[in-house]
């Protein structure tokens, strides 16, 4: 047998109990829960191996079937703002979904799976500007373009 051959034959089992559950929350500094954001779970080991999910509603977050690692927890794109009228706060909230009001730096910590779930993971994140407004572009005469 070499390198690439293909084989048959070969049952490969995997057993369930060797992933876990990782959740928690992402909150602002002074507690307050963030309602929006990107993560992301990286193993230390293997910066090829990556989960990915986005912050809930109510700032909570599931990574399921996580192997044992250590790993990196990384927040991106991090907000608070108005969610749409009747969305359900313990769904994931893609980034753009609502406006935002306050904004937050990156962070990450890191996160070790043994042999359980990790049920209560806390990733406190800072304050930072809300960037400027786009600008929006002149009207006059009902045709885009600057004023003279």
């Amino acid at each position: 047998m070499h390198s690439g051959d293909e084989v048959s034959g070969i049952d490969i089992t995997i057993p369930t109990e060797a992933f876990h559950r990782i959740e928690g929350r992402v909150a602002a500094t002074d507690g307050r829960p963030l309602n929006s954001g990107r993560l992301t779970l990286t193993d230390t080991a293997d910066d090829t191996l990556v989960f990915r999910t986005n912050v809930r509603g109510d700032g909570t977050f599931v990574f399921g079937a996580v192997p044992a690692g250590a790993y990196t927890l990384a927040s991106t794109e991090a907000k608070i703002g108005k969610l749409p009228e009747g969305f359900p706060e313990n769904m994931d909230v893609p980034p753009g979904v609502f406006e935002a009001t306050n904004t937050f730096a990156d962070g990450s910590i890191a996160v070790i799976v043994k042999d359980s779930d990790v049920p209560d993971v806390n990733l406190t994140l800072t304050e930072v500007p809300l960037p400027p407004a786009a600008p929006k572009p002149e009207v006059q005469n009902g045709s885009e373009g600057p004023l003279p």
